[in-house]
């Protein structure tokens, strides 16, 4: 997994006590119109098939609601026109991270 940017920082709950969140931008790449919708790492970053078409913005709302999923929260940072985007994900650690994505 090619990980382009992690930036940790505190953040306050509720119960006013504070808890570490990361912050990463991750290198993806689409493959639309698949037959299943799921996630492959490779050398490259991550590989999501999503069975949304490239049309008007189908497969980026497709891409942000499934990884939403899987990590809790995602924004496409950069590539909204492109199969090759940037996302950005947010955990409370990389070891979260690694375990949604082997899950």
């Amino acid at each position: 997994m090619k990980v382009i940017f992690s930036h940790q920082i505190k953040s306050r709950n509720p119960a006013s006590s504070f808890k570490k969140v990361i912050f990463m931008i991750i290198q993806i790449k689409v493959k639309p119109n698949s037959r299943e919708e799921k996630i492959e790492i490779s050398e490259e970053g991550l590989l999501v098939f999503l069975k949304a078409p490239l049309e008007k913005g189908k497969a980026n709302r497709a891409l942000v609601k499934f990884l939403s999923k899987v990590f809790g929260s995602a924004e496409i940072v950069s590539g909204e026109t492109s199969r090759k985007k940037f996302v950005e994900v947010q955990q409370e650690s990389l070891e979260e991270i690694k375990t949604r994505l082997t899950a």
